[in-house]
């Protein structure tokens, strides 16, 4: 005769989950948002705090997505304009850092997102130019843009030092165009990267 009796228990304590704050308190993004004076750290949109509308068009980023185990520490978040946060979505981008973290050159993405306001034009290319090329090095690699010439039709894109401004230059076909088209400034008459 068989005896059935219990299975047999493995005794495993089950792991402790530990749950991270996703959101920043309240406090800590205030503080963020001064440290960046109200200003995406992608493309250089700034708001004036003061006006509650403006307000909603910054976030607070996390450089190294939660997701992947970022924290909501002070050092892992950054401020970018609505447009910049969901266009890095869950890359880890630091736009603190001015040198770029690549070792050689990917394709350059060229997208336009805002709407632009007629009154501020030249504004509205600048940030957009500026977003694509800092979204192309995974850093704030540009130092400054500045329009010269005759009725503003020379641009100069002058990155911050350890950024390859070859690497740009390979695309300079596709920025021109970018300018001219997307950027509605067909009159350019040259682009110059330093």
């Amino acid at each position: 005769m068989i005896k059935y009796g219990k299975e047999p228990q493995l005794n495993i304590s089950k792991p402790e989950l530990v749950f991270l704050d996703r959101e920043p308190t309240e406090e800590i993004k205030e503080k963020i948002f001064k440290h960046d004076n109200y200003t995406c750290q992608c493309c250089g949109k700034a708001i004036n705090p003061k006006i509650k509308k403006e307000r909603k068009q910054l976030q607070i980023d996390h450089i190294v997505p939660y997701k992947f185990g970022g924290d909501s520490s002070e050092k892992n978040l950054q401020t970018l304009c609505v447009t910049c946060n969901g266009y890095k979505n869950i890359h880890e981008i630091n736009f603190r850092v001015t040198k770029t973290p690549l070792t050689s050159s990917k394709e350059l993405n060229l997208f336009l997102i805002d709407k632009h306001d007629k009154e501020d034009l030249i504004s509205w290319k600048m940030i957009n130019l500026k977003r694509v090329i800092n979204f192309f090095y995974h850093s704030k690699a540009v130092l400054s843009l500045n329009l010269a010439g005759r009725s503003k039709q020379v641009w100069e894109v002058e990155l911050y030092q350890g950024n390859n401004p070859q690497w740009l230059e390979n695309e300079k076909s596709k920025l021109l165009h970018y300018i001219k088209e997307e950027l509605q400034h067909p009159k350019l008459e040259q682009l110059i990267i330093k």
